[in-house]
């Protein structure tokens, strides 16, 4: 007697028929959607924006997001560059209240010190003013769930 083995019997594949089985299509263009905007459903956003000291383009500099009570996610940052920022989404804070530290840099214009190949260099000097720097910075920036702008005008 021969017996016939379940798992020699092919199989239909498991799908759902008519809409039902297409239910996951608007779920998933909406989770495209916000994918696509300046920040996801809960994760990191797009921060852009220029920064200034005494109305003067910060030269170099960094810039830093720290989350404040109530915002979730790590710390997120970036450099600046003639005046400029841009944190990309995928390294740009979470939505939510920020303390925004920054670290702004002009050069000298004393060429003292030589680089490895024995060029002058311009030292660069700190230019912030206190109430900017670290974890006592006065700046509170809120992100949003979309591409941000936002122009930092530090005063001394």
């Amino acid at each position: 007697m021969c017996r016939k083995n379940s798992w020699s019997t092919p199989r239909k594949p498991s799908r759902l028929p008519g809409p039902a089985g297409t239910a996951w299509v608007p779920a998933l263009l909406l989770a495209l959607g916000l994918l696509a905007a300046g920040c996801s459903s809960g994760g990191r956003c797009e921060v852009s924006g220029q920064v200034t000291v005494d109305g003067q383009p910060v030269d170099e500099g960094s810039i830093s997001f720290v989350p404040l009570e109530g915002t979730q996610g790590p710390q997120a940052g970036g450099n600046i560059s003639k005046g400029s920022y841009h944190l990309a989404r995928k390294d740009g804070p979470f939505a939510g209240r920020h303390r925004v530290e920054i670290i702004a840099l002009r050069a000298t214009g004393k060429l003292t010190a030589r680089n490895m190949a024995g060029k002058p260099m311009d030292p660069m000097e700190n230019i912030t003013p206190k109430k900017y720097q670290g974890p006592k910075s006065e700046l509170v920036a809120d992100i949003k769930q979309e591409k941000n702008l936002l122009d930092f005008k530090l005063t001394n």
